[in-house]
């Protein structure tokens, strides 16, 4: 237990550089200053309890000290929503990740690598009805059983959720970035819209503005690509996939963070903090681009060409 502590101790102090550990600690765990410091001297193992509430509170992964990272054994996590309020657990689960990502964009060494089976959050979280669609799909999914479903005019969304949306996403702009895009980038996104249509659970004017949105985030996106720049001014380039792949993959690898998901359930994400399993991701995701075109700056006629062909499906399907 004792090699468990200070190896829960080195992981602790990487996560919360630059800030007093002792006071956090102290805060977590409901105790006094002294008694934090006690633990991170040693002189007091931390139980299992502590460990579970400090890696809870600090979103530290277990096998980053427990050493589960031996052999093919990993420690994934993963906000459920299977809750009474699963909107409001939606919101805390991006509050999470923005809480996580804030002290990196600080950090030099801090990359970030995707492959977009579907439209990056990271732009689609900007504009609010396009974003409101992604939420009421978990509200659909785990109330449709229920009578009287209500459409999504009619959903009671958090009063802050589209401002949650946007902070969770915002911060990867301040990193740089590799994007790989499916071809057919939109169209599952437009699908769903149109389900929901036709269900008639979706208005039509909601229709419009979501179709408006759209064409605002293909802009969005077209316009990071043609400078090479992520919207706060960071290095982006950009890749279209010749090959189909089969989710959304993510990396993010810093001096004090390594982490990867899988993007699962629409909005959810299976991730873990395992180095190990990131690099094989990022191996993986890095070996699309064999099989992928850069348009970031350069090839001008591939990347009108396929910015053209979204907004046709947007015309077309909405």
């Amino acid at each position: 237990m004792e090699s468990v502590s200070n190896n829960l101790v080195k992981v602790i102090k990487e996560r919360v550089t630059g800030k007093n550990v002792a006071t956090i600690l102290a805060d977590i765990l409901s105790l006094n200053v002294e008694a934090a410091y006690r633990r991170l001297r040693g002189q007091v193992p931390f139980t299992l309890d502590e460990a579970v509430k400090i890696c809870q509170a600090l979103n530290i992964s277990l096998d980053s000290f427990a050493g589960l990272q031996d052999g093919n054994n990993y420690s994934f996590h993963l906000d459920t929503f299977l809750t009474p309020d699963p909107l409001q657990e939606y919101c805390d689960l991006l509050t999470g990740i923005a809480k996580v990502m804030e002290p990196l964009k600080n950090d030099p060494t801090t990359k970030h690598y995707k492959a977009h089976k579907s439209l990056p959050q990271e732009f689609l979280y900007n504009y609010e009805m396009a974003s409101k669609v992604s939420a009421y799909v978990l509200y659909y999914q785990l109330y449709s059983c229920k009578p009287n479903l209500k459409k999504m005019s009619e959903v009671v969304f958090p009063e802050d959720m589209h401002i949650i949306q946007k902070k969770s996403v915002l911060t990867v702009h301040d990193f740089e970035s590799i994007q790989v895009l499916d071809r057919n980038v939109v169209i599952d996104y437009i699908h769903i819209v149109r389900y929901f249509f036709e269900l008639g659970m979706i208005s039509e004017s909601e229709v419009a503005t979501i179709k408006k949105e759209l064409y605002q985030v293909v802009a969005d996106i077209e316009k990071c690509a043609t400078t090479g720049l992520s919207r706060k001014g960071k290095p982006m380039n950009i890749y279209l996939a010749n090959l189909a792949f089969d989710c959304s993959y993510t990396c993010l690898e810093s001096r004090s963070l390594c982490a990867s998901s899988l993007g699962i359930y629409h909005v959810n994400f299976l991730s873990c903090e395992n180095k190990r399993v990131m690099e094989i991701q990022k191996s993986w995701i890095m070996s699309l681009l064999k099989f992928s075109v850069l348009i970031s700056v350069v090839d001008e006629l591939t990347r009108k060409s396929f910015f053209a062909q979204q907004r046709h499906f947007i015309d077309t399907m909405l």
